[in-house]
């Protein structure tokens, strides 16, 4: 055998030698991995750990989630998240949602728990303004009186006011055309308020008060709603 096959062979086995060492290490790795972490991915991973976490009463269970390849998938974090999300909701347990890192999300785990357990306190707790609206929203909808509505910060001069979401869930539970003009401060929710009360109550007359940028279709799609529904 000539030296440069010799060589060629040398080479070779040096190949083979390091990709069996690089396929024992992945090895060692992933059952490492498998041993103290939850391999897997997407919604239904997040549901099967969070049922876990219950099982253990350690919410902390759901950041032991793994996503090796987040190709095409909600990354790692998203899934942890919505561990906790799901978590949060089974149990019923707005501290939960404490561990949830998003603050939009976060926010919504809290509404949503605080309907749940109709606890309206549950609102204060969260920070932005226009998810606080819609957690009062929740309520004022079914019938708690809108002075709650003040608790939120007056943000008059923006399109997505969250004082003036609170009070369109009082207008959908009452009918109350004069919430729009003596307490709604932005067109947006404004036009959304005499849409609903013209539609609920079959006043096509209503839907001449809407104004701004998109008020012939908005006022058509509301009489039209009325037209369709009075038959």
């Amino acid at each position: 055998m000539d030296k440069s096959k010799k060589i060629t062979l040398k080479i070779a086995s040096s190949i083979l030698i390091l990709i069996a060492i690089i396929i024992a290490g992945f090895f060692v790795w992933y059952q490492y991995l498998n041993a103290t972490h939850y391999l897997g991915h997407g919604s239904l991973h997040a549901e099967k750990v969070a049922n876990i976490a219950i099982q253990k009463n350690d919410p902390t269970e759901c950041s032991k989630i793994k996503v090796l390849f987040p190709i095409m998938e909600p990354s790692e974090e998203d899934v942890i998240q919505e561990c906790y999300f799901r978590l949060a909701h089974i149990l019923n347990d707005e501290k939960v949602c404490n561990y949830i890192s998003g603050e939009a999300y976060k926010n919504s785990c809290i509404k949503d728990i605080g309907a749940s357990t109709n606890d309206i306190t549950s609102c204060e707790r969260i920070n932005d303004q226009l998810d606080k609206g819609s957690c009062y929203k929740t309520f004022t909808e079914q019938g708690t009186n809108m002075s709650v509505c003040e608790n939120i910060s007056s943000d008059s001069g923006t399109k997505f006011s969250g004082r003036d979401l609170c009070y369109i869930g009082a207008v959908q539970a009452n009918h109350d055309i004069s919430i729009c003009t003596t307490k709604i401060k932005s067109e947006h929710y404004r036009n959304q308020c005499y849409k609903i009360v013209a539609m609920d109550t079959k006043n096509p007359l209503l839907c001449d008060k809407i104004q701004g940028q998109y008020m012939q279709y908005e006022v058509d799609d509301c009489k039209r709603y009325i037209r369709e529904t009075s038959n």
